[in-house]
């Protein structure tokens, strides 16, 4: 079974935070060619850069307007959401997340006083194939992204099948991008990339609320047909 731990614990920095467009839209800087297609067909909106900062044991974000002539490359940018410009805790992850994997992580108050703790795991049935040869399995069914918090287990994302390759391997799945928290209320935020089929990978932003039966609430943020 594989593990990934996450180190260091992630301290949390209160951030204003809102909804400013109906349409949310998360930009993989390994699409730069659609990313920069967007951002220029959309001027009237704010693009929002995410820079990777790792302090001592700290690893957070700094959040700015996109600026077209700055040299230095976002790790990704968000539209849709608006922000101060100010530090932003979060871990960059960017791995699919198969059953038998799982992770680890915290967020702690600014204090250093411990607030969540979060185990987040994959699961699902594998499809074997009848003859019993290479590659041994036809796909995935019944795939769900789950989150644990303080022995609660909730369901994070799921797909209902995913194929496999006659040369081993799975043509799609999920794959975790980012773990933070954009909305600055303690509690964690997730984007996500979902994908059946190889060729096109949606984007899913999930943003932590007060609901106590769901623990996100999930936005479409676009996606990008080569990576």
């Amino acid at each position: 079974m594989k593990k990934l731990f996450l180190l260091p614990i992630l301290f949390v920095f209160q951030i204003a935070f809102s909804q400013s467009d109906k349409t949310i839209s998360f930009l993989h800087p390994e699409c730069m060619d659609e990313v920069m297609s967007e951002v220029k067909k959309n001027k009237l909106y704010t693009y929002w850069s995410f820079f990777e900062i790792e302090k001592y044991y700290q690893n957070y974000y700094y959040v700015e307007k996109y600026n077209e002539s700055d040299s230095r490359k976002p790790k990704f940018l968000l539209k849709g959401l608006a922000f101060e410009e100010s530090p932003v805790v979060g871990k960059w992850i960017d791995r699919m997340i198969f059953p038998g994997d799982h992770l680890y992580f915290s967020i702690e108050e600014a204090d250093g006083k411990s607030s969540n703790s979060y185990y987040i795991f994959a699961k699902g049935d594998l499809v074997k194939n009848e003859n019993n040869e290479f590659p041994y399995f036809e796909g995935l069914d019944n795939y769900e992204l789950r989150i644990v918090l303080k022995n609660k287990d909730s369901l994070v994302f799921s797909l209902d099948s995913i194929g496999a390759w006659s040369g081993g391997g799975f043509e799609g799945g999920v794959t975790l991008y980012w773990i933070g928290d954009l909305n600055g209320d303690k509690q964690i935020d997730i984007i996500l990339g979902a994908t059946s089929d190889y060729r096109y990978n949606s984007y899913i932003l999930l943003l932590s609320n007060d609901n106590p039966d769901e623990m996100f609430t999930q936005y479409d943020a676009g996606g990008c047909s080569s990576c």
